[in-house]
């Protein structure tokens, strides 16, 4: 088999699901460290095969919106790469022409506008978070096309772990409405037989045969794309690397492969950071960790297996040197009527915020479930049942987790009721 039809039939779990959202007119949001493989999906995405295979009797225009590396754009860049490439997705003549957020929604809405009854388009955005700088009213237009194009448009989103933790709330309200407080779509890891087809396509890009390292690398890549193919570079710059302890002492000292690092840290959430360089070298340190939100971040990006190994030996020496500039939770403030993460208001509804606000005042004290019955119904206390608390408690403990701060903070108290800690 080609290396190209193996990365394409690995990918088949995820193109299944990516031809379900176009259907649908949806949007799927697919979350992977850097290197662990999003552009090889966009890329299936974007294939003829995948149009033949998957969408045979629909006809879908594709948006290539290809962000990758373009970090620290501005609004209107992001604006008018985006029509540009609509356009060109569409055979249409662009006009270099400055772009607003009213002119992009405007323009764009009217080229949906023009699909016939059987037409469809979707936009394949590879490195999402380098939208993260732009303005919220961006992140409404998104929202505008998908609700009023009724079905045409779907969004195919491929984002680094950014997206888990962005401040940004434009890209909040982006995630409230589409992914139902964040439920997200996490690159997999490559198995061996994939791993060996991508050392293959290396090979061919690098013009070297990397045949006699090909066992090393498969077993000490463990399936992270980024791994394999850093190596491979290594090994060409340098081919008496041929077992594992002179590439990991190469690995360890190259300065490229520290940068690289370090970027990969840093994008993922930062109480993750600290959990996994506690869990790095002992992993029965990530006992009290696998139902934390953060601890399952890193099952799901890959970094850890469920019972706490850490997947990529090779990674070792710069996660045990990672110093983040801060790795403190936020924090839930109360400021007049409203509940504050950061500068983030919370939303909350009347009864999520009249618990919130009665555990807040007893902070670190148990407050009883008829305490909190009594200030919740006080008008209706025939409404009052320790159901309808505990689904109150499970929102909260979800909205928690969707500002970055771990469910657990209200915890249930046998006998008691909840405290927030």
């Amino acid at each position: 088999m080609r290396p190209e039809d193996q990365i394409y039939n690995f990918y088949r779990i995820e193109l299944k699901q990516v031809a379900d959202t176009i259907g649908k007119g949806k949007v799927a949001i697919f979350v992977g460290i850097n290197a662990i493989g999003k552009t090889y999906l966009a890329r299936q995405v974007l294939s003829e095969r995948f149009r033949n295979e998957f969408l045979e009797n629909q006809k879908t225009y594709f948006v290539s919106v290809d962000l990758k590396d373009k970090v620290g754009l501005s609004t209107n860049q992001v604006l008018s790469h985006w029509l540009s490439q609509t356009k060109k997705a569409l055979g249409l003549k662009d006009e270099l022409k400055e772009v607003n957020n009213f002119s992009f929604y405007s323009e764009m809405t009217e080229l949906i506008k023009k699909l016939n009854p059987n037409e469809k388009m979707s936009f394949v955005v590879l490195d999402f978070q380098n939208t993260f700088g732009c303005d919220e009213s961006f992140f409404q237009s998104l929202i505008y096309l998908s609700i009023y194009s009724y079905g045409k448009v779907s969004y195919i989103i491929l984002s680094e772990p950014q997206i888990l933790e962005s401040k940004n709330l434009g890209v909040i309200r982006f995630l409230e409405k589409f992914e139902n407080l964040r439920k997200f779509n996490f690159m997999r890891a490559f198995d061996a037989k994939t791993m060996k087809a991508d050392i293959a396509v290396q090979g061919k890009l690098l013009g070297m045969d990397f045949k006699k390292y090909r066992t090393m690398l498969v077993k000490h890549s463990h399936g992270y794309h980024g791994i394999s193919r850093t190596s491979c570079h290594l090994i060409k710059e340098n081919p008496k690397l041929t077992d594992i302890r002179k590439l990991s002492k190469v690995f360890a000292e190259n300065s490229s492969c520290q940068f690289w690092v370090k970027e990969i840290l840093d994008s993922i959430p930062r109480e993750s950071a600290r959990i996994l360089k506690e869990a790095v070298g002992n992993k029965t340190n990530f006992q009290k960790y696998p139902k934390n939100i953060y601890g399952k971040f890193l099952i799901d990006l890959t970094f850890l297996k469920k019972d706490g190994t850490f997947r990529y030996p090779l990674l070792t020496p710069f996660i045990k040197n990672y110093s983040p500039q801060d790795l403190t939770s936020p924090e839930v403030r109360r400021i007049k009527n409203s509940f504050f993460v950061g500068n983030d208001k919370m939303k909350l509804t009347k009864k999520e915020f009249m618990a919130l606000d009665l555990l807040y005042k007893n902070k670190g004290k148990p407050v009883s479930s008829d305490s909190l019955g009594e200030s919740i119904w006080k008008d209706n206390p025939d409404e009052f049942s320790l159901w309808a608390i505990a689904q109150i408690i499970r929102r909260l403990r979800k909205k928690l987790a969707f500002y970055f701060i771990n469910p657990q903070r209200i915890k249930s108290v046998r006998n008691e009721g909840y405290v927030l800690n």
